[in-house]
């Protein structure tokens, strides 16, 4: 069993779309939280990702103990 490393988006642009549909792919990231300043992103983002948490401010993000690294 492989241990996913998780991960959390910032900036929930096109780019970011994209890396999440890599890592989704993947069986090596997990992306547990993401952030955007921009409320409506955010949701729509986690929902189509099935991301558990997502971060109302990047100190918020940053503090989470379940995330271990930033896209």
């Amino acid at each position: 069993m492989i241990n996913k490393v998780r991960l959390a988006s910032v900036g929930l642009g096109r780019w970011a779309r994209v890396l999440g549909r890599g890592a989704q792919r993947g069986d090596v990231i997990e992306l547990a939280s993401c952030f955007s300043r921009d409320a409506g992103r955010r949701r729509a983002f986690q929902e189509e990702f099935g991301i558990p948490h997502a971060a109302q401010t990047y100190a918020e993000l940053l503090a989470d103990p379940a995330v271990e690294g930033v896209i």
